[in-house]
């Protein structure tokens, strides 16, 4: 018997019922994969003990495109299940996109708004998969993050490029758009350079080597020169002189984007450092909150 006659399906209220008729126990993991993207959102593992039994995992398959079973023990995967339609495509509203450079405050953008309800697509997994499609000049995946039910806010790499907000207002321009920016560019490049421990040999960025991508399933993926697609995009014209040559870019797409959005109305600057920057912005989207001020997150990494 091959691995997939092991299983049967059957929607019942809008939830697989899965069946197991194999002859011996079987523990795996049931993972849901994102539409467009492949990687896994959800994971819940469960044993199969008999043949006949059947169990319905409480699985949010909304954005999702199929479901994988793989054994636990070694992450092999035995078979995919197309998610129907009626099940993955639900409507989705309006998103909110920070489009202000990585360590312009974004974390403490999207730490306030995940606090008052907002739903965050993973950082890591936009520069394992979004990030370096984005590199290589492909937007696909971009959208298919953008469109899914799931998440409706998005921060850093690659939403935060110089010129990506372009195009993604050419697919989505009813969603909202905000700049988020530091009290002093100087400031945001000497974090820039910490964070990111920047270092220059022979005339060359030296960037860290790797990030690791874990996922539900206890999988993990590393990809090596993530920052890639961040440095190149920023287009540093003198390293010998790296500190003034990021105050430039970081000067340069606020201009940018300032120039872009001007008069359209789903667009606002946020000044993180600012008392009572996050009461203006929640008052500006119509939210109810109570908090004045944005939290400082990474304060001690800059």
């Amino acid at each position: 018997m091959n691995w997939f006659e092991l299983f049967s399906f059957q929607v019942i209220n809008n939830r697989y019922k899965i069946t197991y008729w194999g002859d011996k126990p079987l523990e795996v993991n049931i993972s849901t994969r994102l539409i467009g993207l492949d990687s896994i959102h959800d994971t819940i593992r469960y044993t199969f003990k008999y043949s006949g039994i059947w169990f319905i995992p409480n699985l949010d398959y909304r954005g999702c495109s199929y479901i994988s079973i793989s054994l636990v023990e070694n992450n092999l995967v035995l078979l995919d299940k197309l998610i129907d339609k009626k099940l993955s495509l639900t409507a989705k509203g309006q998103n909110v996109i920070c489009i202000g450079l990585n360590k312009s405050g974004t974390s403490s953008f999207t730490t306030a708004l995940e606090t008052l309800g907002y739903r965050k697509f993973s950082e890591n997994q936009q520069f394992q998969f979004v990030s370096t499609a984005v590199y290589h000049n492909d937007f696909g995946k971009v959208f298919s993050v953008l469109n899914n039910p799931q998440y409706n806010l998005f921060n850093d790499t690659p939403f935060s490029l110089p010129n990506v907000f372009k195009k993604i207002y050419e697919q989505r321009p009813n969603d909202i758009f905000i700049l988020t920016l530091r009290n002093d560019a100087e400031k945001w490049a000497r974090s820039v350079i910490n964070f990111y421990e920047l270092n220059v040999e022979d005339g060359s960025l030296k960037l860290p080597s790797y990030i690791e991508t874990k996922f539900t399933n206890n999988s993990q993926r590393f990809l090596l020169d993530y920052l890639t697609p961040m440095i190149d995009s920023w287009d540093v014209k003198d390293t010998n002189n790296l500190l003034q040559s990021l105050v430039e870019v970081y000067e340069t797409h606020a201009k940018d984007c300032i120039a872009f959005f001007k008069n359209k109305p789903n667009f606002f600057i946020v000044e993180i450092e600012k008392k009572g920057e996050l009461k203006k912005l929640t008052d500006w989207l119509n939210i109810e909150n109570q908090d004045l001020d944005f939290p400082w997150i990474n304060k001690n990494l800059n």
